[in-house]
């Protein structure tokens, strides 16, 4: 499978490396300013350099701060939060610590939809992070021109939180897609101009809150998954409520209507967001070794990319397990394979922050050793 021409890449490439040297030059100016007429110290450099990282790590922290902040502002009511690999969930109404990874995001806060009201509010939710990022960068700046420090670290510390916000807000405000995930920015021009996209939008949060609480998609009424009567499969917004039916079905073994909504996807996909196309690929691949099981086909699915887009992720996602058992039974007959697998998902899915969404995958896995068992 081809992959698109991504300039939002070189975009952002250019955005950080034109700011890379903007806080370079800012920081050897402030080093030098502070260290005229003192003894100067060898290690003042490689102390910005590092205070440097550790800033951008507290303002990743910010920025999903401030979604959760504007969101509840909005109406929202708290499901999760992550930064890194690192997840807060709440669990029968108690906070517990999880382990969650998505490829290509720094972190991530959602939050329940309010109940009935329509539309759904969107721009504060959206816009919260980089807003946080701001006020936090320019209260810095305003402490750095306001008062006259005069200690080196008070003034990095000052300076690089200022500098790895702004970069934040850049990064995340100026609409593209960044590592393969659409950023704050596009999401809020993909809602503004699209009235389905809402209603998508909607539907993420609320089927993630309801699996967060232990609902299956099988569960969820089936007028959520309504496929638009003007699809744009190009959209991401409009791609994923066809893998979201797609996946409803799916819980429900209808192999046939599950397999129907993702070909929908299939002519859009080489253009999608990265990480869009790569969910769909490993369904499509799912559904591919359940059904006809074609060698050409499941080789045109399972490329390098994708088979390191799943090494990545099946530490953290029963999902993944699901698929790479459905590959070791059904394509490399490895029953040894497969069944270590199996142990890994049931183990990932007592500690999964989705219990929803893992309690469908391990029946799925079942199925599949059905499936095998008839083959």
């Amino acid at each position: 499978m081809s992959k698109p021409k991504n300039y939002s890449h070189w975009i952002t490439l250019a955005i950080s490396l034109l700011f890379g040297a903007f806080v370079g030059v800012f920081l050897m100016v402030f080093i030098d300013h502070l260290t005229k007429g003192s003894s100067h110290n060898d290690l003042y450099p490689l102390w910005a350099l590092l205070i440097f990282f550790a800033s951008f790590f507290v303002q990743i922290i910010v920025h999903e701060v401030g979604h959760l902040v504007f969101g509840a502002i909005s109406g929202y009511r708290f499901v999760s939060f992550r930064i890194l690999r690192v997840m807060l969930v709440r669990d029968n109404g108690k906070l517990k610590v999880r382990r969650y990874h998505i490829p290509g995001t720094g972190g991530q806060a959602l939050m329940m939809p309010p109940e009935g009201i329509q539309p759904v509010p969107y721009v504060l939710y959206n816009l919260g992070g980089v807003l946080m990022n701001f006020i936090v960068s320019t209260s810095c700046l305003l402490l750095l021109f306001v008062f006259s420090f005069t200690s080196f670290f008070s003034v990095i510390i000052l300076a690089t939180l200022a500098a790895s916000g702004i970069l934040i807000v850049l990064t995340n405000g100026i609409p593209m897609v960044v590592s393969g995930v659409p950023n704050d920015g596009k999401n809020l021009f993909t809602l503004k101009k699209d009235d389905y996209a809402r209603h998508v939008f909607w539907l993420m949060l609320q089927v993630n809150g309801l699996q967060s609480s232990g609902t299956r998609l099988r569960d969820m009424p089936e007028e959520w998954f309504v496929l638009p009567e003007q699809p744009r499969y190009g959209s991401y917004m409009h791609m994923f409520v066809a893998l979201l039916r797609a996946g409803w079905h799916m819980d429900r073994k209808e192999l046939a209507q599950a397999t129907e909504c993702l070909d929908l996807i299939r002519p859009f996909a080489p253009k999608l967001a990265m990480l869009y196309r790569l969910e769909w690929q490993c369904e499509m691949l799912f559904c591919e070794l359940m059904g006809a099981r074609r060698s050409d086909e499941v080789e045109a699915l399972y490329t390098k990319e994708l088979k390191k887009y799943v090494g990545k992720s099946e530490r953290y996602q029963v999902g993944k397990k699901r698929l790479l058992y459905a590959y070791a039974l059904l394509v490399e007959n490895d029953t040894a394979k497969a069944d270590r697998l199996f142990a890994e998902a049931k183990r990932l899915a007592e500690r999964s922050p989705n219990k929803g969404e893992a309690k469908s995958e391990l029946e799925l896995i079942e199925w599949v050793r059905e499936m095998a068992g008839k083959a």
